[in-house]
C-alpha cells in the first residue's frame, strides 16, 4: 500500500459547524479535519485522506489508489483494476486491456495476445490462432494458414505445403505424387494421372514440396500425363537415335570407359530410379538393347558408336534381373551385360565390350579422345520387347572427367 502525504488539494476549513467528534479543544483524529485542526472536527471525504491528527484540510488520493470517507490512507487499487486522481473506488479493466497493483489505467494487449475483464496480465495466444491489438479471445487461422504462438495474423501455406483444418500450427508438405504451386493452399494437387500412379506409372513426377507438378516420361511415353504409350516404330531395332532420347531414368551413379587400344567400352549405371521387372522386357527371346554414345561440340550432340546386344541364349534370368555371357564378346564384343530393376532406387545396368569386335569410337584428335563441349552421354536403349521401350540415360563433363586423352576417356559420377 503507498500512502501519499506530498502536498496536494487542500480541504479548508468550512463554515458550516462541524460535527463535535472529541471534547473541545481536543486535536482532530487521523482522517478528519478543521479549521484550526482542533475540534469540532469533519471527516475527510471519499478521495482524500489524512494521516496526521490535529490538521487543517485532507490530502486527495492520486490515481491508482482510492478512498472512502474520514480515511487516514489511500488504498491501492488491485492488479485488473485502475483508478483516476481522488477516487472513491476502482474500475474493473475492460476485456482486451490490463493492469497491474496501483496503476491509473489500464494497458491495451498487443497482438498475439488477449485478456478477460479485470486481469493482471494478457495471456499469449497459442500456435494456430491469432489476435489484434485489445483482444478478449484468439481466432484460430483459416485453413491454408498458420501461425506460431504469440502471432498477430496468420501466415499463408508456401506453395508446396498445405495446412487442411483450421487453427493449424505449421504447414504440411505435398506428398509423394501432389504437389502445389500457389500459397495458402489447403490441399495439394495429385500429379498427372492421380497421386496413386503419378504420370500413369510411366514417368517421374516433379512432386512434394518443390515439385510443380510436370511429368518426366520414360522413353517412347508422351503426353502430359504419359498417357500415350510407345509404338515398336519408337526405337528402331538394332539403331540408335541421331541424338539423345529425352525423359530417360537417371542414376545417382554412372561410370565410363573407354579405350581404343587394347579396345575397350565399359559402362556402369548404379542406384538407379526405380523402374518395374517388365521394363526390362525378355531378353532371352525378343528384347534387343543397344548402347548409344554421343559426345556434344558446341552443345551439339553428334552419335558416335552404338553397341548392339541382340536376345537370344546369352541371356540368363527373368523378372527384374537379367545378365548377358559371351567371353568370345561375338556380338560387337559384348562380353557381359547385366540389367536389374528396382522398386526402392536401386536399379542397375552394366555393359562391357572388347576386342576386335568391339566398336570403339574414333578420338577426335592425338590428345584428346572426344571434344566433350560440355559433355559426353551414354544411353542404353531397349525396344522389340514386350515391354515398352526403355531408356537408361548417363552423362559426363570434364570436372568428372579423369582421363581424356588420344587413347582413353575415363569418368566417374557419385
Amino acid at each position: 500500500m503507498r500512502l501519499i502525504v506530498a502536498a496536494a488539494t487542500m480541504l479548508l476549513c468550512s463554515t458550516v459547524p462541524l460535527p463535535v467528534l472529541a471534547g473541545p479543544g481536543t486535536p482532530c483524529s487521523p482522517g478528519y479535519f478543521s479549521g484550526s485542526g482542533l475540534a469540532p472536527c469533519n471527516p475527510c471525504p471519499g478521495g482524500y485522506y489524512q494521516s496526521l491528527s490535529g490538521q487543517t484540510g485532507c490530502i486527495g488520493c492520486n490515481g491508482g489508489t482510492y478512498s472512502t470517507s474520514a480515511s487516514a490512507t489511500c488504498t491501492a487499487c488491485n492488479a485488473g483494476t485502475y483508478s483516476g486522481d481522488l477516487a472513491t473506488s476502482c474500475t474493473t479493466c475492460d476485456p482486451g486491456t490490463y493492469s497491474g497493483f496501483d496503476s491509473a489505467m489500464c494497458t491495451t494487449c498487443g497482438p498475439g495476445q488477449y485478456s478477460a475483464a479485470g486481469a493482471g496480465g494478457c495471456s499469449t495466444c497459442a500456435a494456430g490462432t491469432y489476435s489484434a491489438s485489445g483482444a478478449q479471445t484468439c481466432s484460430p487461422c483459416s485453413a491454408g494458414y498458420y501461425s506460431d504462438a504469440g502471432a498477430g495474423v496468420c501466415i499463408p501455406c508456401p506453395a508446396g505445403t498445405y495446412a487442411a483444418n483450421s487453427g493449424s500450427p505449421s504447414c504440411t508438405n505435398c506428398a509423394a505424387g501432389t504437389f502445389e504451386l500457389s500459397t495458402a493452399s489447403s490441399m495439394c494437387d495429385a500429379c498427372p494421372g492421380g497421386a496413386a500412379t503419378p504420370c500413369n506409372g510411366n514417368g517421374t513426377c516433379s512432386d512434394g514440396p518443390t515439385g510443380d507438378g510436370t511429368c518426366s516420361c520414360n522413353y517412347g511415353y508422351s503426353g502430359s500425363a504419359c498417357q500415350n504409350t510407345p509404338t515398336t516404330t519408337t526405337l528402331p531395332s538394332g539403331a540408335c537415335p541421331a541424338e539423345p532420347a529425352m525423359g530417360c531414368v537417371l542414376a545417382n551413379v554412372v561410370a565410363l570407359q573407354i579405350q581404343k587400344s587394347p579396345a575397350l567400352i565399359k559402362w556402369k549405371w548404379q542406384l538407379g530410379s526405380s523402374m518395374s521387372a517388365a521394363s526390362l522386357g525378355d531378353p532371352g527371346t525378343t528384347t534387343q538393347y543397344t548402347l548409344c554414345i554421343y559426345d556434344e561440340t558446341a552443345l551439339t550432340p553428334a552419335l558416335k558408336s552404338e553397341v548392339m546386344v541382340p536376345p537370344g541364349s546369352y541371356w540368363t534370368g527373368k523378372g527384374d534381373q537379367w545378365t548377358y555371357k559371351d567371353k568370345p564378346g561375338s556380338n560387337d564384343g559384348v562380353t557381359k551385360v547385366l540389367l536389374k530393376a528396382s522398386d526402392k532406387n536401386t536399379s542397375k545396368a552394366m555393359v562391357t565390350a572388347k576386342g576386335a569386335l568391339a566398336p570403339v569410337p574414333t578420338p577426335v584428335s592425338g590428345t584428346r579422345y572426344f571434344a566433350e563441349d560440355p559433355g559426353v552421354i551414354v544411353q542404353l536403349l531397349s525396344s522389340g520387347g514386350p515391354a515398352a521401350d526403355q531408356c537408361w540415360s548417363s552423362a559426363w563433363i570434364d570436372v568428372v572427367t579423369s582421363r581424356n586423352d588420344g587413347n582413353q576417356f575415363k569418368g566417374l559420377v557419385k
